[in-house]
């Protein structure tokens, strides 16, 4: 099974969540494939093998100057191996920009017939790196961090996978997604948020509130809102 972690926001935990997922799977004595599509090459540090000190990348076999075989490397455990990064990834988007551009990942990855599970670490972006990772996958998992910023480009992903899907892999499917970096203090926020709102929309005097500043005004202000979770975080 082929499984793309993916998520066009940056540090939102996908390096994270490939990289114990890989793990976690080769402990539980699975023959697991770990592809570092991200240029910064973060997946491939994070099992033992640094940036840099492979003489064949992930980068050699999409260009066709390499085998997958080839490129592959072990790590400290003995059911994982590593197709390793490089930086130059980056320029990779230029080069494979051709008729097949979103086509070369996956006719590697047919030949990876010994291994019960690839785990694919996607780039922050939405280029050719993560249009050969969609299109190669069977599965994605989606971390994404729970704040708004994370949520709101989200829908970019998702748009982006229903178009592969469309087109050039039908049996692409989400798996699921992975809430990373929870903060407790959040859920509070929220709470909180909430019991200014609606005191403020069950209030009598007209459609206005009056909040702990004593200013009159529609919802909590920001600094009431504020000084009110502190309390909160304080009490608990």
């Amino acid at each position: 099974m082929i499984i793309a972690i993916a998520n066009q926001k940056g540090g939102v935990g996908k390096t994270t969540t490939a990289v114990n997922l890989a793990s976690s799977l080769a402990a539980a004595e699975r023959r697991v494939l770990l592809v570092d599509m991200d240029p910064q090459g973060n997946a491939s540090s994070g099992v033992g093998v640094r940036p840099g000190t492979t003489p064949l990348t992930i980068y050699d076999a999409l260009i066709g100057n390499a085998t997958l075989a080839e490129v592959l490397q072990p790590t400290p455990q003995q059911t994982l191996f590593l197709a390793p990064a490089t930086q130059d990834l980056t320029a990779v988007e230029y080069e494979l920009f051709d008729e097949d551009r979103g086509t070369h990942l996956r006719k590697l990855l047919s030949t990876a017939t010994d291994y019960e599970f690839v785990i694919i670490d996607s780039p922050p972006s939405l280029g050719v790196l993560t249009l050969n990772v969609l299109v190669a996958a069977e599965r994605v998992i989606v971390p994404l961090q729970p704040e708004y910023y994370a949520l709101e480009g989200i829908t970019y992903l998702m748009a982006t996978i229903d178009r592969v899907k469309n087109s050039l892999n039908p049996g692409i499917t989400v798996e699921g997604i992975v809430l990373t970096m929870w903060d407790p203090k959040i859920g509070l926020l929220i709470r909180w948020r909430t019991r200014c709102a609606s005191t403020s929309a069950s209030s009598t005097q007209s459609s206005r509130a009056t909040c702990a500043c004593r200013r009159r005004h529609r919802t909590a202000c920001r600094r009431c809102f504020t000084t009110s979770a502190a309390r909160a975080r304080k009490a608990t």
